[in-house]
């Protein structure tokens, strides 16, 4: 069995990107680090935004699939906990 020392990142995918960020923010002070206005998935249009605790211990992604993408595909690449 592997020994896991932490987790890196963890990608969420959600309805609303800037709605979870702002939550995440005002509840548990997280700091955005970067916004995607297209998810780096080919063929995954998706908002993209980043965020980091201020102990850098742990980041998140928020992942808002544009409604299109999330009609033809209810499970894309973008769901995977990294």
């Amino acid at each position: 069995m592997p020994h896991f020392t932490g987790v890196s990142h963890v990608e969420l995918t959600v309805r609303d990107a800037e709605r979870s960020a702002t939550w995440y923010e005002r509840v548990l002070g997280m700091q955005r680090v970067a916004e995607h206005t297209e998810h780096p998935t080919r063929g995954v249009s998706a908002r993209v935004i980043n965020m980091l605790h201020p102990t850098g211990r742990l980041a998140l992604g928020f992942i808002a699939q544009s409604p299109a993408t999330r009609r033809s595909s209810p499970s894309s690449a973008s769901d995977s906990i990294t």
